[in-house]
């Protein structure tokens, strides 16, 4: 995320996150069980951590 100072890019900032955490984050959102939940990056790759423990 590009941070602008006086019109000019100045940083960019950054977080990883594992798919664990987005999982944990979901979990405690008790979504109902049939949800399809997933994150999409900007290349298009989609995480979809309920998947991955199937």
């Amino acid at each position: 995320m590009p941070v602008l100072l006086d019109g000019r890019v100045a940083y960019s900032l950054g977080v990883g996150l594992t798919t664990e955490k987005f999982d944990a984050l979901f979990t405690a959102q008790r979504l109902p069980p049939n949800w399809i939940v997933g994150i999409v990056d900007e290349a298009g790759k989609l995480s979809n951590p309920r998947a991955a423990r199937r």
